[in-house]
């Protein structure tokens, strides 16, 4: 029996978390992001942004000129993160085949499902309305055979539609699609089509029986038989459902130029540990290893393919903190990262860092104890027979990080105007302060 794919993609999902939260903004375009040094970039925006051109990736003050009412909201990741594990227990309710791909967006194999008159639309209305009647989330689906197609349909009636492009299907539902459209595809290299004549999906199906499959072999290697298959409707249909060979996780960002400002290190730093927390919780997994990875402006070896393997060949340096217990908060796992980069900073310029979690176990097995009078210098971090520096800062921090709230605050940071008054406290510990604040 061939099986029946949906890809389920969260329709402006960090917007829509916003709407939620504050309903004054369903009717205003808003977009989620965040400035640093004055320069960002938007996550995403609400459907009503978008009617000004304003789009993901677009530089924050381009998208103001666009629509000067445009309303710019910090990202609140525990927020989304508590939506998406609802979206996905209710997915879960109809099938528990799922490969979850992103915090908005999954793929589902329905199969079992269909039966008698019950098609695949009948399954896919069922969890899109289970999804808004719960949650007031709109989703839009995708429908087919193959994960590509099924993918490809979930963005063709957004948002809050459902679409389906099954293998037979491709010549009247695919092959007319703008070349830009294929997933996989993104703005340059399609770009390197058009430049050759090529602008359908359709072109890209019958690459290899023209004269331009050489060059653009050359130019895009072997990834280019894999988006002709594709485009043929030639695909994988099994779902990545494993999530115990995962040993790790680790985000890293290597720079054009050699980066010296801490502020902005820090900044980056927030980003990638972000990202792994955020897979932390789509796995259900928690941690008791945090390490930093980085590259000093010093060292000229390349970074290897891995960072696991650069490490053992000592070709990037890593400082690992054991934690006493297993953790998926990201806050208390970001204190652990911006302890490990002050010991190592030391006003040096890097090219390249990261942040990684490891020894994961999946939270089912966990059982998180702790006594209230446990001594929190053991409690907080244990490295290579080093204690925590015992700084009453350091504390205040690590206590609150626990509890996940400012419990302690000393007299002299007390905010005002959402700074910070003490002009004692050093500047990198205030920006160390702003950037775990809330």
């Amino acid at each position: 029996m061939e099986k029946t794919i949906l890809t389920i993609d969260v329709d402006a999902f960090f917007a829509q978390v916003e709407e939620i939260k504050n309903p004054k903004y369903k009717k205003k375009p808003i977009a989620i992001g965040k400035k640093i040094n004055g320069k960002g970039v938007i996550s995403t925006c609400n459907y009503i942004a978008r009617k000004y051109g304003v789009y993901s990736g677009e530089p924050i003050f381009k998208a103001k000129k666009k629509c000067v009412n445009l309303i710019l909201i910090e990202p609140n990741f525990n927020d989304y993160i508590f939506y998406s594990e609802k979206i996905f227990k209710i997915i879960n309710s109809f099938s528990n085949i799922i490969e979850i791909s992103s915090i908005d967006e999954c793929y589902v194999d329905i199969t079992k499902l269909i039966k008698n008159n019950q098609n695949a639309f009948f399954w896919a209305k069922k969890i899109q309305s289970k999804i808004f009647n719960d949650l007031k989330i709109t989703v839009s689906i995708g429908i087919s055979n193959r994960k590509i197609l099924a993918k490809i349909a979930s963005k063709r009636k957004k948002p809050f539609g459902i679409y389906s492009i099954y293998q037979n299907e491709i010549k009247e539902k695919l092959w007319l699609l703008p070349i830009n459209e294929f997933h996989g595809i993104g703005l340059q290299t399609a770009r390197k089509f058009n430049n050759l004549n090529l602008y359908k999906v359709e072109d890209l199906a019958k690459l290899k029986k023209k004269d331009q499959y050489t060059i653009l072999r050359n130019m895009i290697g072997k990834n280019l038989d894999l988006l002709i298959d594709e485009a043929n409707g030639i695909g994988n249909d099994n779902l990545d459902t494993k999530e115990k060979d995962l040993k790790s996780i680790s985000f890293h960002e290597t720079f054009k130029a050699p980066i010296l400002d801490y502020k902005i290190l820090i900044a980056k730093l927030k980003k990638l540990t972000i990202k792994a927390v955020q897979k932390l919780n789509y796995r259900n997994l928690a941690t008791r290893v945090v390490f930093l990875i980085t590259k000093d402006n010093k060292s000229e070896s390349r970074i290897e393919n891995t960072i696991e393997k650069a490490i053992l060949l000592r070709k990037i340096k890593s400082k690992r903190i054991l934690l006493d217990h297993y953790e998926d908060n990201f806050e208390i796992i970001f204190s652990f990262v911006l302890k490990l980069f002050d010991d190592h900073y030391q006003e040096k310029e890097f090219n390249f860092i990261g942040v990684g979690l490891g020894e994961l176990k999946n939270k089912i097995y966990l059982k998180k104890q702790m006594k209230f009078d446990d001594d929190f210098n053991e409690y907080f971090i244990k490295k290579e027979n080093k204690t925590i520096n015992s700084k009453l800062d350091d504390l205040i921090l690590n206590i609150n990080s626990f509890f996940n709230q400012k419990i302690l605050i000393k007299g002299n940071y007390l905010l005002k105007d959402n700074k910070y008054q003490d002009r004692s406290f050093s500047n990198r510990d205030q920006i160390k302060f702003k950037a775990w604040g809330k």
